[in-house]
């Protein structure tokens, strides 16, 4: 099969990471999961790890352990065209929830959606055989309980799949389409210092994604985050939010995902472990719990990857509306805006 779509798939990631460690995750499969979702999240550099009982209905992605702090239910929903100005049919479809079971914890859940489009299929020859649509789609469900005051624990489980092609090579024994697992372990300690949470998530932990045979497996986009998130600011109108997220993208190794998972933080040297690790920071100032006033830095020293990003929010009843924009002249790739609508009841 010959088509349009690996050119278009890898421009269409690159465009639709502005605050993702897209450079980190080039030999992983699936990487839509990485996909930070919520025009909050990216307004504040897309950190978010950390911020407990205030981290709203994407909390499912950013840290499962939150869901036992979070009151009552939110619900969210993200839309982004990838490739507007070359093509109308890439885009990232996100929705997620969470909802309290009050002294039981919390439950969440999110549904990711990313349409590649349609691709023109052909044969060796080049003759046209018709066209394909491609997507990759992965749904989760999620718990977080605390086990004392100021300790949760939390944990994500994904059902994953790919559908690039029905239809394989002319030499190939399988096809475009695969599925696989994931799950995701969170902890969260809050008031480790007044005001002062400390959140950690170890992401997309499952067997490698086989879509012709298994020989041709590609790793998931496994990572681990340690955020913190300070609220330095308490009064009556006024609140003011530090946050900053370490995202360090796990290395892989051709054996078992659990073995890997154990031995992936040692593959390299310490020095070119840490050069790795991408930082993400920001802060949210809000008025009267009507408008929020964001802004962020986006930092990966090995994709030579930095900017800043930018974000608003306005909250009217129940209803919320989040936007963002990642500002990266020199590298349009990583330029982007996002627009979310969430629900808090």
């Amino acid at each position: 099969m010959k088509s349009r779509s690996p050119i278009l798939i890898a421009t269409a990631f690159l465009l639709l990471l502005p605050v993702t460690a897209a450079a980190q995750v080039s030999n992983a499969g699936v990487i839509f999961l990485t996909i930070e979702p919520g025009a909050r999240n990216a307004g504040i550099g897309g950190a978010g790890v950390a911020l407990g009982a205030d981290s709203g209905p994407t909390a499912s992605f950013y840290n499962p352990a939150a869901l036992a702090f979070i009151p009552g239910t939110t619900l969210t929903g993200m839309h982004n065209k990838a490739l507007p100005e070359l093509v109308d049919d890439f885009y990232y479809e996100f929705l997620g929830g969470t909802h309290s079971l009050g002294q039981a914890g919390g439950i969440g859940a999110n549904i990711t959606f990313y349409s590649y489009g349609s691709q023109l299929r052909t044969d060796g020859s080049g003759n046209e055989l018709g066209t394909i649509e491609s997507y990759d789609l992965a749904a989760s469900a999620s718990y977080g309980v605390k086990i004392k005051n100021n300790l949760s624990i939390g944990g994500t489980f994904k059902v994953i799949y790919s559908n690039l092609s029905p239809v394989g090579a002319e030499a190939e024994k399988g096809d475009g389409r695969a599925f696989t697992f994931a799950i995701d372990a969170g902890l969260l300690f809050t008031d480790i210092l007044p005001r002062l949470n400390l959140g950690l998530v170890w992401q997309n932990v499952g067997p490698d994604i086989a879509y012709v045979d298994r020989d041709q497996a590609d790793p998931l986009p496994q990572n681990l985050r340690v955020g913190l998130a300070w609220q330095a600011l308490q009064a009556s109108q006024h609140s003011l939010t530090l946050v900053y997220d370490a995202y360090k993208s796990l290395a892989q190794r051709k054996q078992s995902f659990l073995v890997s998972a154990i031995f992936g933080l040692t593959d390299d040297r310490a020095r070119e472990e840490l050069e790795q690790i991408v930082h993400m920071g920001g802060v949210e100032y809000t008025f009267a719990e009507l408008i929020s006033l964001r802004a962020g830095l986006f930092y990966d020293s090995v994709g030579v990857v930095k900017y800043p990003t930018f974000g608003v929010g306005i909250r009217w009843r129940a209803y919320c509306f989040d936007l963002s924009h990642a500002y990266s002249p020199d590298k349009p790739y990583s330029q982007g805006t996002r627009v979310s609508v969430s629900l808090i009841f």
